[in-house]
């Protein structure tokens, strides 16, 4: 209670330290014995420590007056990776301002505890200082924050004087992906209308009309039946069809059911698999299509790490896609309405007759996201 009484004196006004209530009560109780023994050198000594003690309330509060403050852009971090945050600090005055405070009012679950105040021992007149915290982050989220206060004692350390001053920041903390060695939920998964690579580069060399891109000379191993009889005739060297080869990739698309009755522990472990399982398609060189049930569909590795960053529990509204899905949900309701040939990655054990896999909350997430696919119903 008494340090929040002093918080409040401090921002409000100013507030005695142990030295300045000392001065205070020597200075009344000269006072009090001068008026007592009309003694005139102890009106003098009580009138000393008094215009001490004002001067000791009154500059620690011009000398913050002159201060402002101004957070640098942040850069986007990963849950569990160090935040540096700088401040620059700029004097106004003509004046150097020594010794104070700074204190950072960072928005819950960012970090785990704290920050310590920063001193700041001196920042050049007309100049600029630049503090840096630095701290590891909590959880992922998008966090915003504008309050930071300075707190001084200078000169004497008598009176503290306490001051807000509005800086806004914002950060984004991305989940964490997983390395996976494999993912057979991704591997198996395959729109039925993709066309696999080496089958349409066979149909394509099996072909001779239609599929001509250019022509080149004839190289040893080239198959005959390549050979463009006309051009060679032309120009008296054999000369060799090069083929268009069709090269269609699948197509995942990725789907974080938000609007499915999640806890938090499960939900942030979605969120993680939803990130490892888009890193693991585009390593694996797919069409990565990425769909939530607050954002619909997006591209892009920092596109979906700030969807993922923001989204919430209960998230809907977005228009599910027709196309084969590996869906991200939290339990069986609706599953067997998705479109032919979808996969799941489900929070518990499922009844679908679709292929997927079931998750574990308290077994390695890592593992399970390896396994092979199961199939009930």
């Amino acid at each position: 209670m008494n340090q929040q009484w002093t918080n409040a004196l401090e921002q409000r006004w100013i507030a005695p330290a142990y030295a300045g209530w000392v001065v205070l009560a020597i200075s009344i109780g000269l006072f009090m014995a001068a008026t007592n023994t009309m003694t005139g050198w102890l009106y003098v000594l009580s009138a000393i420590g008094l215009v001490l003690a004002a001067i000791a309330a009154i500059l620690p509060v011009k000398s913050l007056q002159a201060l402002s403050l101004e957070h640098l852009p942040l850069a986007p971090v990963t849950v569990g990776d160090e935040l540096s945050i700088e401040l620059q600090i700029h004097n106004k005055s003509l004046q150097t301002q020594t010794m104070f405070q700074v204190y950072e009012y960072l928005p819950p679950n960012l970090i785990l505890g704290k920050i310590d105040p920063l001193p700041i021992e001196r920042v050049p007149a007309q100049g600029t200082y630049t503090a840096k915290v630095r701290c590891l982050t909590n959880r992922r989220g998008v966090y915003r924050w504008d309050r930071v206060e300075l707190r001084s004692g200078q000169p004497l350390g008598l009176f503290w004087c306490r001051r807000s001053r509005r800086a806004p920041a914002q950060v984004w903390v991305y989940p964490q992906h997983l390395r996976l060695a494999q993912c057979p939920v991704v591997d198996n998964f395959a729109s039925p209308n993709s066309i696999d690579p080496s089958d349409s580069m066979q149909r394509a060399q099996l072909s001779t009309y239609g599929t001509t891109r250019s022509l080149r000379p004839y190289r040893m191993g080239d198959p005959l039946r390549l050979i463009h009889w006309r051009s060679s005739a032309r120009y008296g060297e054999f000369r060799v069809r090069e083929l268009e080869a069709v090269h269609t990739a699948p197509v995942v698309t990725i789907c974080l059911n938000a609007a499915a009755p999640w806890t938090e522990l499960p939900f942030e472990q979605a969120v993680v698999a939803a990130a490892s399982l888009y890193f693991y398609a585009t390593a694996q060189q797919l069409t990565v299509n990425f769909w939530t049930s607050q954002h619909g569909s997006l591209q892009g590795k920092h596109t979906v790490l700030q969807a993922l960053a923001e989204i919430e529990i209960g998230a809907s509204g977005a228009v599910l896609p027709t196309e084969p899905l590996l869906w991200i949900t939290s339990n069986s309701q609706g599953v067997d309405a998705l479109p032919p040939d979808s996969r799941y990655v489900m929070w518990g054990e499922s009844s679908s007759r679709l292929t997927g896999l079931s998750i574990d909350p308290h077994a390695p997430l890592a593992n399970q996201l390896q396994k092979n696919l199961s199939t009930h119903g």
